[in-house]
């Protein structure tokens, strides 16, 4: 029988604020809350906007629990959420890692006034492509995760899983399927920031992605991260925190 307790690390976070500006962040696969938290903390203060981090299904939870969900069991949890505010509220979406393909699928649904995307994950290089086309035929379905990436959420006081399913990369190609139709659709203004290089995703995935967005307004920030993905987690931190600021900055009316 699976455990389905949640981790108290990986639970939904809301700093509330009394205006309509609302941002609705979603954290990455296999990651938690806690890795936006900060950020929320930032965006409160600087924008005096609610902000809104839920934790996905799944997550928290054992990775037996996580590998049940696909990318459109995430999609309509987020769908469900943001229906709740967008006829009362002003709201910029933002993601991390693949939290960055629910925004953008969002943005180009919904009357958003803007989206962010921190360390995207949109196309996978040809070695992990190759893989989510053999992932059916993979035994090992649950991956080693390097340590420096575990601990760095351990640190920010986060649920951190010492592994990540392969699973992972089929969501991506859903990911990537779906927004080959959605990206021209985007009108509102557009942020994206990405490490320079990565392990997983294809070298030219950012500006593939860039140029697809249908947005008039839209900008790419590219960042030589030492430690890989998780630019939120760098030593680029509070660049990125001030780059979505000023972005950002006449947004809301």
């Amino acid at each position: 029988m699976v455990n389905k307790r949640i981790d108290p690390r990986a639970q939904s976070i809301e700093i509330r604020a009394n205006t309509k500006r609302e941002f609705f962040l979603v954290h990455g696969y296999s990651g938690g809350s806690k890795t936006l938290e900060e950020l929320a903390r930032f965006l409160n203060k600087e924008f005096n906007a609610t902000v809104r981090i839920i934790r996905l299904k799944g997550h928290g939870q054992t990775i037996e629990e996580l590998n049940k969900y696909d990318y459109y069991d995430f999609l309509n949890q987020i769908e469900k959420e943001i229906k709740k505010d967008i006829k009362k509220k002003e709201i910029i979406v933002g993601g991390l890692s693949m939290g960055g393909c629910f925004a953008l699928d969002i943005a180009a649904r919904y009357p958003v006034k803007g989206v962010f995307i921190i360390s995207p994950v949109y196309k996978t290089n040809l070695l992990f492509t190759l893989l989510t086309v053999l992932e059916p035929l993979i035994i090992k379905k649950n991956w080693k995760k390097p340590k420096r990436g575990v601990q760095e959420i351990l640190d920010v006081g986060g649920f951190a899983y010492p592994q990540i399913p392969i699973k992972g990369l089929k969501i991506v190609k859903q990911a990537e399927k779906r927004l080959n139709f959605l990206l021209p659709k985007i009108a509102c203004p557009c942020l994206l920031l990405s490490p320079l290089k990565e392990p997983i995703v294809h070298e030219k995935s950012t500006d593939i992605l860039i140029k697809s967005i249908g947005s008039k307004r839209k900008k790419v920030i590219k960042y030589k991260n030492k430690n890989g993905h998780a630019l939120i987690l760098s030593e680029y931190k509070k660049d990125v925190f001030n780059k979505i600021k000023y972005f950002f900055k006449e947004t809301f009316t």
